[in-house]
């Protein structure tokens, strides 16, 4: 289960939407059917897996955002 969420984490937020790809593989229909098949069979035991890497994904870009507003304050000085 460890690895599924690796795999999510890593993978699916990276392409968070197959139909927005630019990755040949996905454009081409060239995933393997097993592995996919087998992915979905654990994802469909395991859907608490994919709503913690949503969550973990959700903190990330929070936090990102958080940074740049930082990084934007810093740059910007304010007007007196």
């Amino acid at each position: 289960m460890r690895c599924l969420k690796a795999l999510l984490e890593g993978l699916s937020w990276s392409m968070p939407v197959q139909a927005y790809t630019n990755i040949p593989e996905v454009e081409n229909n060239l995933i393997n059917p097993k592995f996919e098949t087998e992915v979905l069979q654990v994802i469909r035991k395991h859907p608490e897996i994919v709503k913690e890497a949503l969550q973990a994904y959700q903190q990330q870009q929070q936090k990102q955002q958080q940074v740049r507003l930082l990084e934007c304050c810093v740059a910007t000085p304010s007007v007196q």
